[in-house]
């Protein structure tokens, strides 16, 4: 899985798995996604063109892919680990009103979780039926 830097003239993925670039430097990102030591023009190595698609979707989409049930599992990267809660239907609903929501990566969604939207504490994943 990849994450996307969030500064917004970065248009750098790094591997959640071991955080190094291409020249096996290490990368530096800060709990909001954003690339630390990014320096313009400089750190340009990294970028993944091929990945740099996002499939942002409509209300209606996401609505589409949730699960039917009261409580809908979300995970989210605490660094070390994964780390899963479920949250209320409300609360997801109530978040797609306030967030932009997004496909996920191969990965994500192989764990049944094919949808994701960034809030002020970094991605979380929503679980999708």
């Amino acid at each position: 899985m990849l994450i996307h830097c969030e500064n917004s003239n970065c248009k750098h993925y790094f591997e959640d798995s071991c955080m190094k670039n291409m020249n096996k430097e290490m990368i530096s990102i800060d709990n909001t996604g954003r690339y630390v030591d990014f320096e313009e023009g400089v750190n340009e190595i990294y970028s993944e063109t091929d990945n740099s698609k996002r499939c942002v979707l409509t209300k209606e989409e996401v609505l589409k892919m949730l699960p039917d049930k009261d409580y809908i599992h979300t995970f989210r990267d605490g660094n070390i680990s994964l780390i899963g809660a479920d949250w209320s239907k409300k609360e997801i609903l109530k978040a797609i009103e306030n967030y932009e929501f997004e496909l996920t990566g191969q990965q994500a969604t192989s764990m049944g979780h094919g949808i994701a939207f960034q809030d002020n504490n970094g991605w979380v994943f929503v679980e999708t039926k």
